[in-house]
């Protein structure tokens, strides 16, 4: 006979008795009852609580990535909006399919007509919104001069964007994403009448949704729609319809899916595939992972890096990102049935009211991010960059957004309690009100909570529902919603402008200026935001941060009394029909990186031919949208029209305030995002002749600095190089980032030239500069040591200063000077030298 230990051992894993001898399970049997427990159950209701708690985090995720900053611990878990998958593909994959899910139901009950009503009802609401936010959002944008403000520096330009928003081509920063939401659910009324006509439907739908983003993968110029064009340049109609048409036709035909699925899989069988598949997603998102992070760690690898960004694209919705996606989805959605309980009774008290107030959430926290924005400086100080200062804010408002949700139920069940009681109050009189707001002791808390309805008495339940609300109560919220709106705008607009001018705060966060300090020549500025100094060298200023704020407000703009702008920021940026805006993953930066792209005439009429590529950089209060304002493209394309010049492509990359060096100590690589992550994404995707002798970098001001430190330190990518109006710093001079000597010396052109003579030797150099520009003895200094080194170079010194008007002026200079040293008369054209075949 066996021992007790031996039986023990032998019936550990299969099961045991008890003293009663009903049979015990042993390990596995108590583990397979403890997920058996653990799944989502079957009969949860009509309403799937996992696409809710997917969308709130979907919610949370942008919340915290909107708030954004270099560094949060946060990050570990959003991604930063950095990695191959964000969280907007999960909201509107979900937002389809919750759709779908729905108007099946309401099809099949209450017929199409209801159903494409109340979804062109929706439509409606959501243009009102997005309509009412965008402008909203860039009123108080503008009025506290935030990054992402619109460039209005006139009515014309105030009217212009209006029209752009009411007419939807203007997508605006954060709203766009509500645009792109509009419209999908305004294409998905044909779908769903054609799935409800036709059997077979779905799969019509789902064929023309995917080519329709193939098209766009392949030829975007042929499948570009006038929606969202202008500022739309993450959330692209043509590719992301993909994913809500999909989760539309996903949700319409669930119930035959899963039927079919029950049927492949078998009834017992499904949680073993469900967890095998579980563990191949999770298998698949490790390893993109680990691949994310071998990329950062190795941004010299140009090739790979680039072809991820083409891999992984955004904008465009490319293949990787949406095989990625299908893998995140299916990985979290499996892990939500698979053990619904502990992840319910984990995160369910935070995602579920986001998920199931997705809206309302997403416009709370546009309000939130200009609260933080515009108020984080003056409060945290210089912690609002670092790691724990940035981590608070995300998590401040995170808190402030949950909040707000959770006591919206109650608060409005609170008003509409208080609205019937006026009305019974003024229809029976005082006498019988008490008869009409009868309830049982200790049921107000719930009953306010819950949304119950006082009049129905204790019979109804704690949990009963109001009815619909009469025309009054709708009148009663709709001059509530403009009241509250009114008060948000201009209330929340004085407060945060007292808070953005509070001496008290300046002087706690240790940032206060003094007014009588900025002089009576403080107004005059240089287009590099320093104010013009009386000894341009001994004064020179560091950065921005001495520059007086323009006062850029909407009614100093109405009023004209605004302060004036330079040439390229007084030009709202609408975009002419040759001018491209494209975005790409830059992996040196962690950050999705805009830039627009002129292609020269003959791009589109020569498929065959290749051209030079000119790298043009802004100054330090400038963006990508400069030149434009200068006129560069627009001359550029007039004189290659009459052979005035030669044929070359023109790229306006975005490069803040980062000089377009690499920062030391971990700091952003401006320099190596511009030479290798920029001229890659480029090369990929157009018609380029990529070498060195054909590619050239030029830019004015801290663009013309950067211009001449990236030529010199990359060989091997630029061989022609214009400075206009070069910024040349001394190490005293010089922004704080660059540290210490050495490293201002190992990236200073006059330092490097000097040098490296033998390198500079090798480039085509031009260099302009006003003769009343502060800048000027320190070009004469660069001038003088170029000479002394034999560097050839082109030196131009012309009337005026460091100012639009100078740079505007000559643009044909700078044209005719990039035409000859890319492609010297000598040399064939591009056209009769074909190249094979890449994609563009």
């Amino acid at each position: 006979m066996a021992s007790a230990t031996e039986h023990n051992t032998i019936t550990r894993g299969a099961g045991a008795h008890n003293r009663r001898g009903i049979a015990q399970p042993g390990w596995i049997g108590q583990w397979a009852q403890l997920l058996a427990a653990w799944r989502y159950p079957a009969a949860a209701g009509r309403r799937d609580l996992r696409l809710d708690l997917l969308r709130g985090f979907a919610v949370l995720v942008m919340i915290v990535d909107h708030i954004g900053g270099k560094d949060s611990l946060l990050y570990l878990v959003s991604g930063g909006d950095r990695f191959f998958v964000s969280a907007a593909e999960g909201f509107v994959f979900i937002s389809g399919l919750v759709m779908g899910i729905v108007y099946a139901r309401m099809i099949a009950t209450r017929g199409l007509h209801a159903a494409l009503a109340k979804g062109m009802r929706r439509v409606a609401t959501l243009y009102g919104l997005t309509v009412g936010l965008s402008l909203v959002f860039a009123t108080l944008s503008l009025e506290f001069s935030l990054p992402w403000a619109p460039n209005i520096a006139s009515a014309t330009d105030a009217l212009d964007f209006l029209t752009g928003v009411l007419t939807v081509r203007h997508a605006y920063y954060l709203t766009d994403v509500l645009l792109l939401y509009t419209l999908v659910i305004a294409a998905a009324m044909p779908a769903l009448a054609l799935m409800q006509r036709l059997r077979h439907a779905g799969w019509l739908v789902l064929a023309g949704s995917w080519a329709l983003w193939a098209a766009w993968q392949w030829w975007s110029a042929g499948t570009r729609l006038p929606l969202g064009t202008l500022g739309g340049e993450i959330f692209r109609f043509p590719a992301w319809q993909v994913l809500f048409i999909t989760g539309l036709v996903a949700g319409y035909y669930r119930k035959s899916i899963e039927q079919r699925g029950m049927r492949l899989v078998g009834t017992r069988a499904t949680t073993a595939v469900q967890s095998a598949a579980l563990l191949l997603t999770g298998l698949i998102l490790g390893s993109s992972i680990a691949l994310y992070l071998w990329a950062q760690a190795n941004p010299q690898e140009t090739t790979v890096v680039s072809q991820l960004g083409l891999l992984f694209g955004k904008a465009d919705l490319r293949p990787g990102r949406l095989a990625l996606f299908a893998c995140l989805f299916i990985c979290l959605f499996l892990l939500c049935t698979i053990a619904w309980t502990p992840v319910k009774k984990l995160l369910g008290g935070l995602l579920l009211p986001l998920g199931q107030a997705a809206l309302p959430a997403y416009t709370l926290h546009l309000f939130v991010i200009v609260l933080f924005t515009a108020a984080g400086p003056q409060i945290l100080g210089s912690a609002v960059d670092s790691l724990s200062g940035r981590t608070l804010l995300q998590v401040a408002g995170i808190a402030v957004i949950w909040g707000l949700i959770l006591v919206k139920a109650p608060a409005k069940s609170f008003c509409v309690m208080a609205y019937r009681g006026l009305k019974l109050r003024f229809t029976l009189g005082l006498h019988n009100v008490g008869d009409g707001l009868a309830a049982p002791a200790g049921t107000w808390p719930r009953r306010i909570w819950h949304g119950a309805d006082p009049a129905a008495g204790a019979g109804a339940g704690d949990t009963a529902r109001p009815p619909a609300g009469t025309r009054g109560q709708a009148l009663m919220w709709a001059a509530g919603l403009v009241v509250a709106t009114l008060l948000l705008v201009s209330g929340g607009s004085v407060g945060l402008r007292a808070i953005k001018n509070s001496s008290v705060v300046a002087a706690l966060s240790g940032r206060g200026t003094s007014v009588a300090a900025a002089g009576p020549a403080a107004g005059a500025a240089t287009a590099d935001g320093a104010p013009a100094p009386a000894s341009p060298i001994d004064t020179a200023p560091d950065d921005d941060e001495a520059v007086p704020p323009e006062d850029r407000s909407l009614a100093a703009l109405m009023s004209g009394t605004a302060a004036p702008l330079s040439a390229a920021t007084s030009t709202p940026v609408v975009l002419p029909e040759y001018i491209r805006q494209e975005t790409f993953l830059s992996v040196s930066l962690n950050r999705t990186m805009p830039y627009y792209i002129y292609l020269p005439p003959g791009y589109a009429s020569h498929p065959e031919a290749r051209y030079p590529v000119l790298y043009m950089l802004h100054g330090m209060s400038g963006s990508r949208s400069e030149w434009l304002g200068y006129g560069l493209p627009g001359r550029a394309r007039d004189m290659m029209r009459v052979g005035q010049i030669a044929e070359f492509i023109i790229v306006l990359p975005q490069g803040d305030k980062g000089y377009w060096v690499d920062h030391p100590n971990g700091g952003p690589l401006w320099g190596t995002y511009t030479a290798r992550d920029l001229v890659s994404e480029v090369d990929s995707r157009f018609r380029t002749l990529a070498d060195r002798q054909h590619r050239a970098i030029g830019g004015l001001s801290m663009g013309g600095t950067g211009a001449l430190e990236l030529a010199v330190l990359y060989p091997d990518v630029f061989g022609v190089v214009g400075a206009d109006s070069p910024s040349l710093h001394t190490y005293a001079s010089a922004p704080s980032f660059y540290g210490s000597r050495s490293y201002f010396d190992a990236h200073d052109p006059t330092y490097l030239y000097k040098a490296l003579p033998d390198v500079a030797r090798t480039l085509k150099l031009y260099i302009d500069i006003g003769e009343l520009d502060p800048w000027l003895p320190e070009a004469n200094n660069f001038h003088a040591m170029l000479q002394a080194e034999g560097v050839a170079h082109e030196w131009h010194v012309y009337p005026d200063g460091h100012e639009g008007t100078y740079w505007s002026t000559h643009v044909l200079d700078y044209l005719l000077f990039y035409s000859s040293a890319l492609l010297p008369a000598s040399q064939a054209t591009p056209a009769s030298a074909p190249l094979p075949n890449r994609s563009h």
